[in-house]
């Protein structure tokens, strides 16, 4: 499956992915959904260049989890 995601859309994505997580109270940060976002938008920056659709796929996880961090 090919993906016209491009890695500077993929970067603009993971801005506000992080802004998203910026506006988590400590507490929702410290749940497991928040870690497990924190992760996924460190893997969507490294795979970035190199695996785009993984990137892409590690944006919708990152903010699936940012989402029931919230509750």
């Amino acid at each position: 499956m090919s993906t016209s995601t491009t890695p500077a859309e993929i970067l603009a994505t993971v801005k506000g992915l992080r802004a998203r997580m910026r506006k988590l109270s400590p507490l929702q940060k410290l749940t497991c959904h928040g870690q497990i976002a924190r992760r996924r938008i460190t893997d969507a920056v490294l795979f970035a260049e190199r695996n785009t659709e993984h990137a892409e796929k590690c944006c919708w996880e990152a903010r699936h989890h940012i989402d029931m961090a919230q509750g």
